[in-house]
């Protein structure tokens, strides 16, 4: 994967293994999903209360589940398997997610 400067990659786990909801408002991105909002209760907000050093935020995009890349369409019906998903984020320094203002800050994420 290549990345511009202020992006970062990040390989999260998320469990819908119950039937909990991914919890997240998206928008198609051309072959990527937006995230637009992170809902409470939702499993990735309970990824993101485990991690608070690599949250999922609003102006991240998914760019893959579970192997599964390439089509908006493809990874939205990824991310409805009720099972533990393997999710790679990509997050940029201007998305105004915690993660990337801490590496402007010369953090560790």
């Amino acid at each position: 994967e290549m990345l511009r400067p202020g992006e970062h990659l990040l390989s999260i786990a998320v469990d819908r293994r119950a039937g909990t909801r991914l919890g997240l408002s998206l928008a198609d991105e051309g072959g990527k999903l937006l995230v637009t909002h992170v809902k409470e209760g939702g499993a990735v907000a309970v990824w993101n209360g485990a991690y608070p050093h690599a949250k999922v935020a609003a102006g991240d995009s998914i760019l893959e589940v579970d192997g599964v890349r390439g089509s908006a369409e493809k990874l939205r019906e990824a991310c409805r398997r009720k099972k533990m998903l393997a999710v790679k984020v990509l997050q940029r320094a201007a998305s105004g997610s915690a993660a990337a203002q801490r590496r402007d800050e010369g953090g560790q994420v």
